[in-house]
């Protein structure tokens, strides 16, 4: 177990009582190594890329690959309940997987729950063009 991971769990016994806080709003993580920020990278986001078998996979066979992945091509963002991340007929360009919570996709009149550590417009990875189908 790694030590930062450790010592938030140590510090914050609920996950209730952890709030919301991107990377870039802590003042005391702006001067962080590089080395250090890509670590922090990988420890917050694999726990939920993991769930993925690709992506747990790929940090079997290439550990760095998934490390670069979770520094530069993975960030979080916080929804108020009833948030939209994106609409029917919008151009898809991310993935995205549920954190904490649950979000809500609708699709042809149905509604699906997604729950921490699903996914959703893996599509867009894969194809080109790809638009949504559902909203989000």
């Amino acid at each position: 177990r790694s030590q930062i991971t450790y010592w938030v769990r140590m510090n914050f016994r609920k996950a209730d009582m952890i709030p919301f806080t991107s990377m870039e709003s802590v003042d005391a993580l702006k001067g962080l190594p590089k080395t250090f920020a890509v670590q922090l990278q990988l420890e917050v986001f694999m726990p939920i890329l993991s769930h993925h078998p690709f992506m747990n996979e790929v940090s079997f066979v290439d550990s760095e690959c998934i490390t670069g992945l979770c520094y530069s091509a993975v960030t979080d963002q916080a929804l108020l309940k009833g948030g939209k991340l994106f609409s029917h007929g919008e151009a898809a360009e991310h993935m995205y997987f549920v954190a904490s919570g649950e979000m809500s996709y609708h699709i042809s009149g149905k509604s699906v729950l997604l729950y921490r550590g699903e996914w959703i417009s893996e599509a867009c990875l894969w194809i080109e063009g790809w638009f949504h189908l559902g909203d989000f």
